[in-house]
């Protein structure tokens, strides 16, 4: 016996109320900045996972490490082992993220080893970040 194939992969199994969003980009990092902005989380939302995939070894001035976070916090949700595709990542933060209370900037920084702003990355030809992160939020009434 063959169980029938399920149609629908990803189905939504949420309580009402609770939707999911998205927010996918590709960095061009050819000219070296302090950071690169990805998008905005909204307020009431939670993390769910983060992708992030390099296409080669990132050049950098004075950052040894990349870091995934906001302004204040440079690496508030990630920071990278070093510079180069073994630093790419694909993780489940739902149990380690909480609700903001307002919308939130997130942002890729180039990082010192404790996860501070320093430097730049970027600055070569080619070189790009995929990223995308998964969210869940309160639609309201």
């Amino acid at each position: 016996m063959t169980l029938s194939k399920i149609v629908d992969q990803s189905p939504q199994y949420l309580p009402q109320g609770v939707k999911t969003g998205t927010i996918s980009k590709v960095l061009d990092l050819s000219t070296a900045a302090a950071f690169f902005a990805i998008g905005t989380r909204p307020a009431k939302s939670v993390i769910v996972s983060q992708e992030i995939q390099l296409s080669g070894t990132i050049t950098a001035a004075t950052a040894v490490k990349f870091g995934l976070g906001t302004a204040a916090d440079p690496d508030k949700y990630y920071l990278s082992a070093g510079l180069t595709t073994a630093s790419n990542t694909a993780t489940l933060e739902l149990d380690g993220d909480t609700n903001v209370a307002a919308s939130e900037a997130i942002r890729l920084s180039a990082c010192a080893t404790d996860g501070s702003a320093a430097g730049t990355i970027g600055g070569g030809a080619g070189q790009e970040v995929k990223v995308r992160i998964t969210y869940l939020y309160l639609d309201g009434f």
